[in-house]
């Protein structure tokens, strides 16, 4: 409980909120690349066929 009492009170101090901001774009486009690659490799992926 303390570590993330200790996360909020970092994570909502100016210089953290203006960090966040400025690298926000970045953030988003790693991880929208990587949920893409995701989803790619779930719809190209072969189905077991079952053990009978």
């Amino acid at each position: 409980m303390i570590v993330f009492h200790a996360y909020a009170v970092i994570f909502s101090s100016a210089p953290m909120i203006a960090c966040y901001q400025r690298m926000r774009r970045g953030f988003e486009a790693v991880f929208a690349m990587a949920f893409g690659a995701a989803a790619l490799r779930i719809l190209t992926a072969r189905l077991a066929a079952p053990q009978g």
